[in-house]
């Protein structure tokens, strides 16, 4: 099984689900609604490109306030991997912007949507002991899927 965001939505959706219902402090019904919306999202093509695919703040270096550099990197697969900084990192008009300077498509866009989703309620439960910082991160992120609707 390849890890929450790397699977298409349909090969996680089992994960997902299961996560979904492990989650303490969020609205089940409107997480689902929004994986369930997810799951609509256009399929990928399926032409592999290189991505990171865990573009995630514990994995970017930042120097006075800009990206100076990008750990861990992925391998090949869905270019939606990589949108998922528009939740895990920014945050409402900025989120916006991030959109506006690369002009995805709306599928690749709302396939992104979902992998965050789908990366965060998979690693809420699983990291709310072990690393409640980086649960903490993911909470916020799904905070962000959500108020996207």
């Amino acid at each position: 099984m390849l890890p929450a965001g790397r699977a298409p939505a349909d090969v996680a959706d089992p994960d997902v689900r299961a996560s979904i219902t492990a989650l303490d402090g969020f609205d089940h019904e409107s997480v689902t609604a929004a994986w369930e919306r997810a799951l609509r999202a256009p399929r990928w093509d399926g032409v592999r490109v290189a991505v990171h695919a865990d573009l995630l703040p514990p994995n970017l270096l930042v120097r006075d306030g800009r990206l100076a550099g990008v750990l861990d990197w992925g391998g090949a697969g869905d270019p939606a991997n990589d949108l998922v900084p528009a939740w895990s990192c920014l945050r409402g008009a900025d989120r916006e912007r991030f959109r506006a300077r690369l002009v995805p498509d709306d599928g690749a866009w709302a396939r992104a949507r979902g992998i965050a989703l789908a990366q965060a309620v998979v690693a809420i439960p699983y990291y709310e002991r072990s690393n409640p910082a980086f649960a903490a991160l993911c909470r916020s992120t799904l905070m962000e899927v959500l108020a996207e609707g």
